[in-house]
């Protein structure tokens, strides 16, 4: 919720703000509860529940009532996916809420810029998402990890979707750890 909060504080009209949030029918035991009533405490806590939304979103359920409820201008998603089969519902999830927007008619300036090839951006919509997948070192775990390269084989040849511009950038911890971060804009081509 870090990233929508910061949107919100930043002055973005409208804010949703979504999590799993576990419960007794979610058939992920792993899952833990709590999560979307955290978010809305931090939404009291400064102040913006006036205008953010916190509400519970299954990538697995493609009955989720959150994307139909309205367009999306800019969908911000932030070290989502650790497992290897969330991957793809995730990237359907982003597609679903990308293709409830708006198209462009002309060119659109990308969020993390880039070069400005025009070839590159001709079709391509408006609304965007910026999307930041930690490549983790996943030696000695017991689960197989999620990497950004599958998030974006994900996008791309699951759901249609363009990575328009990629940034990797390195975060260090309070244990004094290197964590890289990748952050991809993604569009849809029309």
């Amino acid at each position: 919720g870090v990233a929508g909060l910061a949107a919100a504080a930043l002055g973005a009209a409208h804010v949703t703000l979504t999590d799993l949030d576990g419960s007794a029918s979610t058939a992920d035991a792993t899952t833990p509860t709590g999560l979307v009533a955290n978010l809305r405490a931090n939404l009291e806590l400064n102040d913006l529940a006036a205008r953010v939304d916190a509400r519970r979103l299954d990538w697995r359920d493609d009955t989720h009532d959150v994307l139909d409820a309205q367009p999306y201008d800019l969908v911000l998603a932030a070290d989502c996916v650790y497992y290897p089969e969330n991957v793809a519902p995730l990237a359907k999830t982003v597609a679903r809420a990308l293709r409830r927007t708006t198209w462009c008619d002309d060119d659109a300036a990308r969020v993390l810029g880039g070069d400005d090839d025009d070839d590159d951006r001709v079709g391509w919509c408006s609304p965007t998402a910026i999307v930041m997948s930690p490549r983790r070192e996943w030696t000695g775990s017991q689960y197989a990890g999620a990497t950004p390269e599958d998030l974006r084989r994900a996008l791309v040849d699951g759901e249609g979707c363009h990575v328009v511009a990629e940034r990797e950038f390195v975060s260090r911890s309070p244990l004094d750890l290197n964590q890289s971060l990748v952050l991809m804009e993604v569009r849809l081509r029309r």
